[in-house]
């Protein structure tokens, strides 16, 4: 998703100060990470850039602030104020003003632009438009969400819960093109802080939010302070999308995401399989989750669907912890005379659509065995 986000900032033609900002910081963690012997592309994650992006924004208020002697130089290059438009003529015309404040305002505007400290205005900026970017990126066209069908169809005569972690509308569509519910319950939510669904289709839970989501708050009355909701909106409005986006705001206290992480967890006890798809194991509070959900129950497992098992998935903790969560429930080394217990992680090395299928069975037909997905 970085290399359509970085071409969607410099096939403008123009590019502004915000999309130099972005190559410069892209540029700046691929270098880092090359230097370490890593492959500087994979570990390009929209998401650290993202956060990347907030930490500049905000550098010189942070807890570490006080210990930074200097920032990396560009830092500052690409986030100055520039200088303004027709500065020449403004300064000629100050020059034949009596007096000298407004001619010396200029030159502190030019000294500023060429030498000043950067305000953080930039990189805010940045992060606005990447959020709002996020409605292109990630949206799916009609007809490319077929893969989706045996999980649709299992939930036509029954609920099914569904929980993602991703922003598009693969799901809904989906269901609407087969004239199956999906609710993600965000209405139930504003209404009543609830997560109401229907009894037949897809109760989906968006734990990072939705391309459709836009903040909207009901009218306070005197002596009572507004409540927070949610709207659902077109994708091609100009509204911002109310998501979770960026390693650093994953447990924001605004918003339904707290309280959707509660129902996760409810619904998650319910189950005794996990059917994880796609997954990268690399939010610490979705983790933390499931591991508790598995430490209640010997019998519950996790069945992960994922076309990039063996080559690891790229750099960081993810892969790390995956492969960490698959030593304890599937233990390779045995104290001598202990009993071996079932493996309780399965994974299947395919794309998402042959993974549901083989799971589920076809569009029209139930698998032998269908294992619940919470």
């Amino acid at each position: 998703m970085t290399q359509k986000l970085l071409a969607s900032f410099n096939e403008a033609g123009y590019l502004d100060q915000a999309g130099q900002a972005l190559n410069f910081v892209c540029g700046a963690i691929a270098a880092y990470d090359a230097a370490a012997g890593h492959d500087p592309l994979r570990s390009l994650d929209v998401e650290r850039v993202y956060s990347a992006v907030e930490l500049l924004a905000e550098r010189r208020d942070l807890e570490v602030s006080p210990f930074v002697a200097s920032w990396h130089p560009a830092v500052d290059v690409w986030d100055r104020p520039r200088l303004p438009s027709f500065w020449d003529k403004r300064f000629a015309q100050a020059l034949a003003k009596p007096g000298f404040d407004t001619a010396r305002d200029e030159v502190v505007a030019l000294i500023r632009s060429a030498t000043g400290q950067g305000t953080g205005d930039v990189y805010r900026g940045l992060a606005d438009r990447m959020v709002q970017q996020l409605k292109q990126l990630v949206a799916i066209p009609p007809g490319q969400t077929a893969y989706l069908g045996p999980l649709l169809e299992m939930a036509r005569d029954k609920r099914v819960d569904v929980t993602t972690l991703n922003y598009d509308l693969a799901v809904e569509q989906e269901g609407a093109a087969r004239g199956i519910d999906v609710s993600t319950g965000i209405e139930s939510w504003t209404s009543h802080r609830s997560w109401d669904g229907p009894e037949k289709g897809v109760r989906l839970l968006k734990l990072h939010g939705s391309i459709d989501w836009r903040a909207a708050t009901s009218e306070a009355q005197l002596g009572h302070i507004a409540r927070e909701a949610i709207a659902v909106a077109r994708i091609d409005d100009h509204g911002a999308p109310q998501v979770v986006f960026g390693k650093r705001g994953k447990l924001k206290g605004g918003g339904p995401f707290r309280s959707m992480l509660s129902e996760f967890e409810q619904r998650l006890a319910g189950a005794l399989t996990l059917i994880s798809i796609g997954y990268a194991y690399r939010d610490d509070h979705v983790n933390h989750i499931i591991e508790q959900w598995l430490a209640a129950d010997h019998r519950r497992g996790i069945v992960v669907i994922d076309p990039s098992w063996s080559s690891g998935g790229g750099r960081g903790s993810g892969p790390d912890y995956r492969d960490g969560l698959k030593a304890r429930l599937n233990p390779d080394w045995l104290p001598e005379g202990q009993e071996r217990p079932p493996n309780r992680m399965t994974y299947l090395e395919m794309g998402a659509g042959d993974g549901l299928q083989h799971l589920l069975g076809s569009d029209t037909g139930p698998a032998e065995q269908s294992p619940p997905i919470p």
